[in-house]
């Protein structure tokens, strides 16, 4: 077991028969010297890498994959975890997300069984504003706690305008995005 500064999981080192070393992501309840089963028809065992399609409703799974041979992308973060809800009789499985989103996914995708491991991680608590700086994360400060001079919300006052952001255009309520990926106001002329 190790930790891994790219992630808040911890990650695992796993020697396999023909003593070749990798890591992989761990599971919960992973312990030293524990044997993992990569086979396809197996399901029942924790950390064990298999199709979707051998997975019983309800299960718990993690590291599922968008398409299959795509590469694991989703449930992989501390604690995280996707339930198998039904099956279809196509090749489509019904997999709630850790996010409460209901998705589909075919039946030929590769999942790890189990939660990922590190779930209190979420509980851990920042002593300081200076860890969190650490990390990367500037502070935000209010525009309505800067000096007039500094936001338009600024001053003693509050309230009176319309939410703006720092550089005074609205915030809320007003349409950002450009229609055809460029400003219909403006006009091409053609040189000749």
């Amino acid at each position: 077991m190790e930790y891994d500064a790219n992630r808040n999981s911890f990650i695992a080192l796993i020697c396999y028969k023909n003593s070749v070393l990798s890591y992989i992501i761990a599971y919960d309840s992973i312990k030293i010297n524990d044997f993992l089963i990569t086979n396809y028809s197996v399901v029942n065992s924790y950390g064990n890498l298999t199709f979707l399609s051998n997975v019983g409703i309800g299960s718990i799974v993690h590291n599922l994959e968008f398409f299959p041979k795509y590469g694991s992308k989703i449930s992989r973060a501390a604690g995280s975890y996707s339930q198998v809800l039904k099956k279809y009789s196509e090749n489509y499985v019904l997999v709630r997300l850790k996010s409460k989103e209901y998705r589909i996914f075919s039946k030929n995708i590769l999942i790890t069984y189990g939660t990922v491991s590190n779930k209190y991680k979420k509980f851990e608590k920042l002593y300081k504003a200076g860890q969190n700086i650490y990390r990367g994360y500037r502070p935000v400060v209010r525009g309505e706690a800067m000096n007039p001079v500094d936001h338009p919300h600024g001053g003693n006052t509050s309230g009176g305008r319309h939410p703006v952001s720092f550089t005074g255009q609205l915030t809320r309520g007003v349409k950002t995005r450009k229609t055809n990926g460029f400003n219909n106001n403006l006009i091409f002329k053609r040189r000749n």
